[in-house]
């Protein structure tokens, strides 16, 4: 069957989508950048360290959540339509969380953020599925991919730039303009997909937001709490998992489902989401490490920081729209193969590392790390998204997007839970010299162990952080064993699971 005429202004569209999705990916990154000045009481909120963990997990919470059901709704209503409402949302949220008088005002409007700001990934990229041919799409949708990239790129300089001349709001409020001309642009420039004429399947839609918010709230608090022993823990873990067994049964019965389980059956679909799941487990808890590492362990600048993780975004945003060629000579399962191959060696190389290595290799490292993305998401993405009848392209592209953010999640936590137990473990007979009274407390962090050794000062001072410094490189190698071992399984996964020659999408009806 021959494809739709495709629009003569493409590409002048997809840099009105990819605006809308890097500035998504540039607020869950740009407000850390943030936390001390809202944690001042004068010239902040005063916020407490666990509002400010909640400024994030409440807009990745609602985030991950309400993913599939935007999608869903854009290929009912349309991708353009619940695209503009994303941005409306996300827009007048932003300009009132710049204004917020209290850290809770700040959550809410963060909240809010997070629901606006699930609508465009999903509708974006399904809106590229329409927009491109076969031929085109896989090199559109890597520079989708590039948009995080070049967001991680951009937030430090941009956030820490307001910040110095602004005051804290401005990393919010920056962001009204820019919606405000990305909505003109969209209803001047992006076509409206055509939605399906079946009925809205609305017990499927609600049951996937409240099993999967449910499930990421239990993932974020295994990380805030470093246990699943905990009943704050297990008991949102167990609901998701009842709840998303009830929406499959749902699912499987309704005459028009809001995801049809034939596609997550495709092994396509299935083995491409997995890759993408493990990737962004591997990608999310590499930084948990690094940047103790690097400013805890090794002593280095905030700035000097930044620029050791550059490469990493750089690489990214470079070769990410570069992977479709790889894709075309190659196909999209060797590279996907290559890609996570490459990102295993990468993480490996931080294994090697500990207090007395030079900086050079976590450059290197990173880099590969990067490289490594950027050969993972577009293939994957591109191995869905032609997996999928393109009247359900929202569908696709929110099951490629619930990937990132659960599988982000669960590696902060499982990843920052095997860091921060191997390091006490390792640490703790060195806390002898230490009041019994003050022992726990400092070997809950190397940041906790370096100020106990800070107070002790002299020969007993520096024994001690030296013995920090020690765990923390053995507890950063079991944590970066571990990610290179979940990138392996991805490979592993890919292998067996996607097959080696790619379809068309078949009409699932």
């Amino acid at each position: 069957m021959s494809e739709p005429a495709l629009n003569p202004r493409r590409w002048a569209i997809l840099a009105v989508l990819l605006t809308s999705f890097l500035l998504t990916v540039l607020d869950a990154t740009i407000v850390t950048i943030a936390f001390r000045a809202l944690a001042d009481p004068v010239d902040g909120l005063g916020a407490s360290a666990d509002q400010l963990q909640w400024v994030v997990n409440g807009f990745t919470l609602v985030y991950a959540g309400l993913l599939l059901a935007w999608g869903v709704l854009g290929d009912r209503l349309g991708h353009r339509k619940v695209l503009l409402i994303g941005l409306v949302v996300f827009g007048v949220s932003s300009v009132l969380a710049a204004f917020a008088h209290s850290p809770g005002e700040l959550v809410l409007w963060r909240v809010v953020m997070g629901a606006g700001g699930a609508a465009i990934p999903p509708t974006t990229l399904a809106t590229i599925s329409h927009v491109f041919g076969d031929k085109e799409r896989p090199r559109a949708i890597g520079y989708w991919v590039s948009a995080a990239g070049i967001a991680a790129v951009v937030a430090p300089v941009l956030g820490g730039f307001l910040i110095q001349f602004a005051w804290w709001g401005s990393i919010f409020l920056v962001n009204g303009p820019i919606v405000l001309a990305a909505i003109v642009l969209t209803v001047l420039m992006v076509p409206e997909s055509t939605s399906t004429a079946r009925k809205l399947d609305v017990p499927g839609v609600v049951l996937s937001v409240a099993w999967s918010t449910a499930l990421v709230y239990g993932i974020i608090q295994a990380g805030n709490l470093a246990t699943i022993a905990d009943p704050r823990v297990y008991v949102p873990l167990v609901l998701g998992v009842v709840l998303l067994v009830v929406f499959i049964l749902v699912e499987l019965r309704s005459a028009a489902p809001a995801l049809d389980l034939r596609l997550v059956s495709d092994r396509r679909v299935a083995g491409a989401t997995s890759a993408v799941t493990l990737a962004f487990f591997v990608n999310f808890g590499v930084p948990f490490f690094l940047i103790f590492y690097l400013q805890s362990v090794l002593g280095v600048s905030p700035l000097m920081t930044g620029l050791a993780i550059l490469p990493l975004a750089l690489a990214l945003a470079v070769f990410s729209p570069r992977s479709a060629a790889l894709s075309a000579k190659f196909g999209p399962k060797n590279v996907l193969v290559g890609g996570l191959s490459l990102l295993a060696v990468g993480v490996a190389i931080f294994a090697l590392l500990d207090q007395h290595s030079p900086l050079w290799p976590v450059f290197v490292a990173d880099f590969l790390v990067g490289l490594a993305m950027a050969n993972v998401m577009p293939p994957a993405t591109t191995t869905i998204m032609s997996a999928v009848p393109r009247e359900r392209a929202g569908v696709g592209s929110a099951l490629t997007n619930m990937g990132r953010s659960i599988g982000g999640a669960i590696g902060i936590a499982v990843l920052g839970s095997l860091l921060t137990v191997v390091y006490r473990n390792g640490v703790e007979p060195a806390l002898s010299v230490l009041p019994s009274q003050s022992r726990a407390a400092a070997g809950d962090s190397i940041e906790a162990t370096k100020a106990a050794a800070a107070g002790l000062g002299g020969t007993q001072g520096a024994d001690l952080f030296a013995a920090g410094a020690d765990a923390f490189s053995v507890a950063m190698r079991a944590t970066a064993l571990a990610a290179a071992g979940a990138a392996v399984l991805a490979a592993i996964v890919v292998l067996v699971v996607v097959p080696a020659r790619e379809r068309r999408a078949a009409e699932v009806s």
